[in-house]
């Protein structure tokens, strides 16, 4: 048995084509394994999604009240952060 290349850098190489080869094959290869991987990411997705809306659903049905130890200053201070903050980025961007 003898092989067609004398060295792993002529393998690599391939006389001139392994520009082209090599990177085909992790085209290949990458585009295999996202359509192997999608299902199971999109179950996830899924999933969540349906926890989330039945966790929205059953707070519309059991008005829950909110607890009474919430501090109405914190909440403010909290809140006035935010905006600051989102101020800042609209500036940034605009």
């Amino acid at each position: 048995m003898s092989f067609q290349f004398d060295t792993l850098m002529d393998f690599l190489h391939m006389g001139g084509h392994g520009i082209y080869v090599w990177p085909s094959y992790a085209v290949t290869l990458a585009a295999l394994l996202l359509l192997a991987l999608s299902p199971t990411i999109q179950q996830r997705r899924f999933i969540i999604q349906q926890k989330r809306q039945q966790r929205i659903e059953q707070g519309v049905r059991q008005k829950r009240p909110e607890p009474e130890h919430v501090n109405e200053n914190i909440a403010v201070k909290i809140l006035g952060k935010g905006i600051k903050r989102l101020g800042k980025l609209v500036d940034y961007i605009f």
